[in-house]
This record gives structure tokens, C-alpha cells and sequence, in this order.
């Protein structure tokens, strides 16, 4: 795995599977984000952001974590969060029994998180769960591209390791 990672947190339900859209989004521009090569950006999908989002961070010099939330704001709005600001919503940003706020908590507490990270969720709609993202949801994964190639090209002017252009998508 890369030292600079972008990881979708998501589930098959409704708008949670906004950061699964957005890693396939990010592997369908170029086949080489998820190769591993040093110095690339890899892209992972997870399921459950557990334990599994501490494994995916270690070794890391920057991470992107992506994830849909709960809010009261408008469908498809994305927020930048810090884990404090996590941590003091008490887990209402995730659908997962020990989610996002808490596995960024505990890396932290570990020492643990990389240098560089940057959290972001999308709110998602009130309506039922379904088997699709909704339009406003949706419509988000192109802005969230955007943000990431400028993130991304920020980070390199510190790090040079990070050598290639990271595309955006459309």
C-alpha cells in the first residue's frame, strides 16, 4: 500500500455507499491508484471502518477518509471534519457500531495517524434506505474528486515523494 491513501468508509445501503463511489470514481480515471507503488496514492473501499481504517492508516504519511453522515444540513453537502469535532458529536457521523470518530480516536490516542489527514463527510438524504445513492449524494462525488486533487497536490509540495498527478473527475 501507498504512503497516501484515500479511503472510502460505505456500506450497499442508500447515500452510506458515497465513499465506495467515490474510490471506484477515483480507480475508473486511473487504473494505477489502487497499484501500491511507493510514492502513488492507493484508493480503498471498507466496509466497516473499525479497526480495519487503524490498518488502513498504518504507515501512512497522508490520508484522505472519506464517509456519508448524519446531519441536519443538505443532502450531498460535504463537510471537513477534525477528529475532535468527531469524537465530540459522539458517533452521531456514522452508521457503524465503532465507526469513524472512534477508530481515529483510538489511532490517535495510539500515535498512529499519519502527519497528514484530512477528514470529510458528505451529509446524506433523510429519505428510507435504498439500494441507490440519491442524485444530490451523487452529485457530490465529482466535487469530492476536486477536493482531493487539490489536497493531494498540496501535500506534495511538502512531500515530494508523491510524484504523479492525481486526475480529477468529472
Amino acid at each position: 500500500m501507498s504512503n497516501w491513501r484515500v479511503l472510502g468508509i460505505g456500506s450497499p445501503f442508500g447515500d452510506d455507499q458515497v465513499g465506495w463511489r467515490l474510490v471506484a470514481a477515483l480507480e475508473s480515471l486511473d487504473k494505477t491508484t489502487a497499484s501500491g507503488e511507493a510514492g502513488q496514492c492507493s484508493a480503498l473501499a471498507l466496509d466497516r471502518p473499525g479497526t480495519g481504517l487503524i490498518h488502513a492508516l498504518a504507515g501512512a504519511r497522508g490520508a484522505i477518509v472519506v464517509d456519508a453522515l448524519q446531519g441536519t444540513g443538505e443532502p450531498g453537502r460535504i463537510h471537513r471534519l477534525s477528529v475532535a469535532e468527531l469524537t465530540q458529536a459522539n458517533g452521531c457521523f456514522s452508521s457503524h457500531s465503532f465507526g469513524v470518530a472512534e477508530a481515529l480516536a483510538l489511532a490517535d490516542e495510539l500515535k498512529l495517524l499519519p502527519r497528514y489527514l484530512l477528514i470529510l463527510g458528505v451529509e446524506m438524504s433523510e429519505s428510507a434506505p435504498s439500494e441507490d445513492v440519491s442524485p444530490a449524494v451523487a452529485a457530490a462525488v465529482p466535487e469530492l474528486c476536486t477536493l482531493i486533487h487539490a489536497t493531494l497536490t498540496a501535500w506534495r509540495s511538502h512531500w515530494p515523494g508523491l510524484n504523479r498527478e492525481v486526475k480529477t473527475c468529472v
